[in-house]
């Protein structure tokens, strides 16, 4: 969903609700006009995103130990809310982030584990090609050794994993998001 939200500013049918209404205790509801929300980012982490529902299902094949993409309760496709090829035409090509990347896109950090067995590693690889063939910024840092989750073959790898991506993380909002009013 980062990634999605990272690259699909102003997509008509991913834009927000007409109002957004929100309340504090003991405060009448205000309603914001959704011309006063914006639905753009100034940049974007995601950590062992899917990036294209449309390739993830061969990438989990050719990985070892991976889940299987081809049964209906993979995780994609209870999210989709619709089986693989019985998705309504469209409808993966709609929420796969890879469809919204163009020059205009924030910049983004990507960050995979090199083992990961619920999301193959191949989605990161991928979004980072078409962010680099779009021109826009990003990094990208696979993760030696560990799964999803960062999680690693000792406790101590999984921290040490874990620590890197939060570091990453936090450096890269403080660089992206310094002039940012």
């Amino acid at each position: 969903m980062a990634g999605l939200a990272a690259v699909s500013c102003n997509a008509q049918h991913l834009e927000p609700a007409q109002t957004f209404t929100f309340a504090f205790a003991n405060t009448p509801p205000y309603v914001l006009p959704s011309s006063e929300i914006s639905d753009c980012v100034q940049g974007g982490v995601t950590w062992f995103g899917v990036f294209d529902f449309a390739t993830i299902a061969a990438q989990a094949q050719e990985g070892k130990g991976s889940i299987s993409r081809d049964v209906a309760d993979a995780p994609e496709w209870k999210m989709l809310g619709c089986f693989a090829k019985e998705c309504k035409q469209g409808q993966i090509t709609a929420a796969s982030p890879v469809t919204y990347v163009d020059p205009k896109n924030p910049p983004l950090l990507l960050i995979v584990g090199a083992e990961d067995k619920i999301v193959p590693y191949h989605q990161t690889l991928e979004m980072a090609e078409k962010l680099k063939a779009a021109g826009v910024p990003h990094e990208l840092m696979v993760i030696p050794g560990v799964d999803h989750g960062f999680m690693g073959k000792t406790l101590q790898q999984t921290r040490e994993a874990n620590l890197k991506a939060l570091d990453a993380t936090f450096r890269f909002f403080d660089k992206t998001m310094k002039n940012v009013q």
